[in-house]
């Protein structure tokens, strides 16, 4: 099984990027209609969308946002026919790597409830002072 984190490159890139987070993130959690395909913070300076790819087929996806010396994880997604699988904890490994090797010393990311578990062991923790209803805002130091 041959696995790559790569920065979305091309249209059939983008479609599967796009894809996997509207289905996961938007469809699968009932907000079918507002994924934003277009949205300006895509290709926005410093934002950077990775996609993991299986031998060649897309399973996932995050963006990665550098604001020096912070890394945000956006809307991490992993296909639902690929999860506990050990795809997700490669892509959020994989984008850590890239967020270092951009100059970040800390990572963040807002994230479902239900995601709380794997981010934490994953070294991630609750940032204190911030409380959201829909997300868990967490961080974890390099």
């Amino acid at each position: 099984m041959n696995l790559q984190v790569k920065r979305v490159e091309n249209d059939e890139e983008w479609e599967s990027y796009h894809a996997i987070r509207e289905q996961v993130l938007w469809y699968a959690r009932g907000r079918a209609g507002s994924y934003d395909r277009d949205h300006p913070e895509e290709r926005k300076p410093g934002h950077y969308p990775l996609i993991l790819l299986r031998d060649g087929e897309p399973v996932g996806a995050v963006r990665v946002d550098v604001e020096l010396p912070l890394a945000w994880f956006r809307l991490v997604a992993v296909r639902e026919d690929k999860q506990r699988h050990g795809f997700g904890r490669y892509l959020l490994e994989s984008a850590e790597q890239f967020a270092v090797a951009q100059g970040c010393n800390c990572l963040c990311s807002n994230v479902d409830h239900n995601a709380l578990g794997f981010y934490l062991k994953l070294g991630f923790q609750q940032r204190t002072g911030e409380n959201s209803e829909t997300s868990i805002p967490l961080e974890k130091h390099l």
